[in-house]
């Protein structure tokens, strides 16, 4: 389904960024190994096998090479330019190069001999847009595996990131061969940040809709098929961007994408880079294993440029100011999603009681008796609890339980974690209690599902239990209808796709 929400969007812009340098530092030990030294995909990790003799052996795991230090520059000068400046960008290379500026500890290795000629030649005093080499034969993938972070940054017209996409190749590639193919990294980027499921193909076809005369035949040689059976993950560009594809048409989720990258051999680390921002942007920040986004080093690095790049990409409703919202000021919103088959209904909603004084949205100091008093009113006779244990205490609803009884409120604990999907334990967990609630619902009773937020574990919930419920068969149908009743439901991506797996596993059982 194509992006429908600001949350969604969101997930997908941080899962390309955290993708892409996740994909390079996994890739960085197995460079320049053949395919058939690679191990198998399952051991590929920050930390190869202990028999594997690894590439830059004095660079510790979870270090991201040239490929996220460039990537990181480019995205850092878009944001401190609010424009392509390709002097300023230039000029930032060349930071990062003698300076070690946007690598991480500060330290530059594995810069690529293309690249080092440029960058000579910027030291020089060469043009920004004219550094680059342009022979035939000097088109490796050092423009390819940094401009990801432009289409994420880039909110204008097609034609527009065509042309800014070959244009910041230009300080390091200036072939024609090398420009396109960042294009269409481009086009093709876009293209997943908007949920499109012929992300490729459509990227190929604005590509060609947008052609020039001055492109010449390169446009018919990067976009031959037959460069999907030369596949090998080498340094050359066409062969990186090839190699992306056919790592991305076989994935079923970030970490294939990745592995099968490495698999290729060669040039691990930059095709993995590719495929990193290319899977995190299918499948979203959360997407990602979370050993690996806490394995990265570097995290400072990314502390400021993420939270810039979200506002920038898909900026935030506006905060409330002024004092804490209460269940006086805001009386507790329940959304309700109506069952077609059963009497019942389900209730989607926000932590009941919370006290937040830092909340994104504002701050918040509410009543957690009179918001579960709104709850009964409502009609429920369940509360379905889907915050972890750390977060009741961090909300200070610790009394939930007890006050839920007191109301004659049954109280089920399922935590999930934030922004993401059930795991075998909580399905363990909720084999118990889905039929509890089936049979509420049977009954005409209400039940309430809620998270912090009452958006992304809430919302997915709520789909779940309605697909339990009824005889789902679209997805993407259930899901806007939950949107409907509670905007920006199902909020990341990782979401979404369990909605998807969900009614797929109900109708096999049913």
């Amino acid at each position: 389904m194509k992006t429908s929400t600001n949350f969604i969007r969101r997930d997908r812009l941080a899962g390309g960024l955290y993708g892409l340098l996740i994909g390079d530092a996994l890739g960085v030990p197995y460079e320049f190994h053949p395919p058939q030294a690679i191990p198998e995909p399952h051991e590929i990790e920050f930390m190869p096998p202990p028999d594997f003799h690894r590439a830059h052996i004095g660079t510790p795991p979870g270090t991201w090479s040239d490929d996220g230090a460039q990537a990181l520059v480019l995205l850092r000068s878009l944001l401190e330019r609010d424009r392509l400046d390709v002097d300023h960008f230039a000029q930032g290379l060349l930071r990062w190069a003698d300076e070690g500026y946007c690598a991480v500890d500060g330290r530059v290795f594995d810069i690529g001999i293309q690249t080092s000629n440029a960058l000579s030649a910027l030291r020089r005093g060469a043009p920004a847009d004219r550094a680059g080499p342009s022979g035939e034969r000097e088109n490796g993938n050092g423009a390819l595996m940094r401009v990801l972070p432009l289409a994420l940054w880039h909110r204008d017209s097609d034609e527009e990131l065509v042309a800014l996409a070959m244009r910041q190749s230009l300080p390091t590639h200036g072939h024609m061969r090398s420009q396109l193919c960042c294009a269409l990294l481009c086009l093709w980027g876009r293209a997943e940040l908007e949920g499109r499921r012929d992300a490729w193909d459509w990227g190929v076809q604005r590509l060609r809709a947008l052609a020039s005369a001055d492109w010449g035949d390169e446009l018919a040689r990067i976009l031959d098929p037959a460069n999907a059976t030369a596949a090998r993950g080498t340094g050359y560009v066409l062969d990186t961007l090839w190699s992306a594809r056919r790592c991305m048409d076989a994935a079923e989720d970030f970490e294939a994408a990745v592995r099968a990258a490495i698999r290729l051999g060669n040039d691990t680390d930059t095709t993995a880079a590719v495929v990193g921002g290319l899977a995190g942007l299918r499948f979203g920040r959360f997407g990602i294993p979370q050993r690996w986004v806490q394995g990265l080093r570097g995290s400072e690095l990314l502390e400021e440029v993420i939270p810039r790049l979200l506002d920038h990409g898909s900026p935030r409703a506006p905060k409330h100011t002024g004092s804490a919202r209460t269940s006086e000021t805001h009386p507790l919103s329940i959304a309700t999603l109506a069952l077609g088959t059963k009497p019942g209904r389900v209730g989607i909603t926000f932590c009941p009681g919370k006290k937040q004084t830092n909340a994104i949205t504002g701050a918040w100091d509410r009543d957690l008796c009179a918001d579960l008093e709104r709850i009964r009113d409502w009609g429920a006779k369940h509360v379905v609890t889907l915050i972890e244990p750390w977060e009741i205490k961090a909300l200070e609803v610790q009394e939930l339980p007890s006050a839920c009884a007191s109301l004659g409120l049954v109280w089920h604990h399922a935590p999930i974690q934030d922004g993401s999907v059930p795991d075998e334990q909580w399905e363990a967990r909720w084999a118990a209690i889905e039929p509890v609630l089936l049979s509420a619902l049977d009954q005409g009773h209400g039940v309430v599902v809620h998270c912090k937020g009452g958006l992304g574990r809430a919302g997915s919930i709520a789909c779940r239990l309605a697909i339990a419920a009824e005889d789902v068969t679209s997805a993407d149908g259930l899901i806007e209808r939950v949107r409907s009743v509670r905007p920006g439901a199902v909020e990341t991506r990782v979401q979404e796709r369990a909605v998807f797996e969900w009614v797929q596993r109900y109708n096999r059982q049913s």
